[in-house]
């Protein structure tokens, strides 16, 4: 249970200022990070996932997982995946 793999993550964004310039949307723990852009009706939406076992065994197959995750991830928080 002390494998930062299984472990909760919560400690990095306890001690990290999310708020700083007041451009978070959506506070930390969630699938994406949201973003305001100021002067803008519109917003951006940020993730990041990886299972690196995968990419080890087979990088295109692997790679295919990464960007399906990442989509995955954006479309939970009502993101239009873009890139």
């Amino acid at each position: 249970m002390s494998s930062p793999n299984i472990a909760s993550k919560e400690w990095v964004y306890e001690q990290y200022d999310y708020l700083v310039r007041t451009d978070t949307v959506v506070l930390p723990g969630g699938d994406a990070a949201v973003l305001r852009l100021k002067g803008k009706k519109q917003g951006i939406a940020l993730t990041l996932d990886c299972n690196s076992r995968y990419v080890y065994l087979d990088p295109f197959n692997g790679g295919m997982s990464v960007i399906c995750e990442a989509a995955r991830n954006l479309a939970v928080c009502g993101a239009k995946p873009l890139a």
